[in-house]
């Protein structure tokens, strides 16, 4: 999807900040490694489910792009059926949306893509404006004259 159309999904969104969890690593007595989680951070769950409650979109800045995709991913195949609701990425954000609503916002911008005129280069107008340069390079600069000339000399 083209830059420019980014506003079109992000105008009705509400940023949120996303906490990641916080662990605690140790060793046991076993010598394995095991972690407590100190602080818990924010659930996608429920995200998911405030989104769907109020119809409305939210989106989250990660701090890498590999980490928003995981997000997508796991959003889009652990919630897809049970809160209605389909995540997109644009670089490290990610759109939490209603699955209505952006398949709405989807067909409004096909629609404005359909629109836009379909010959931008080559139109008939720029055939003529050639065709008329030429005829008059034609008119002022005779190529058989400056050949012979250039031979003469």
């Amino acid at each position: 999807m083209a830059k420019f159309y980014l506003d079109r999904y992000f105008a009705k969104a509400d940023q949120i900040r996303f906490e990641t969890p916080v662990y605690d690593y140790y060793e046991d007595e076993y010598g394995d490694e095991q972690r407590d989680c100190v602080r818990e951070g924010t659930s996608k769950r429920a995200l998911c489910k405030q989104v769907q409650e109020t119809n409305a979109p939210i989106y989250y800045f990660r701090r890498w792009k590999s980490r928003a995709i995981d997000d997508k991913h796991y959003i889009n195949h652990h919630y897809k059926s049970s809160c209605d609701v389909i995540a997109k990425t644009w670089g490290r954000r990610v759109l939490i949306m209603p699955r209505k609503m952006h398949e709405q916002l989807t067909v409004e911008a096909k629609k404005s893509f359909d629109k836009t005129p379909k010959i931008k280069y080559n139109s008939l107008l720029d055939k003529v404006t050639i065709d008329f340069k030429l005829s008059l390079i034609r008119e002022y600069f005779d190529l058989d004259t400056a050949i012979r000339e250039s031979n003469s000399s």
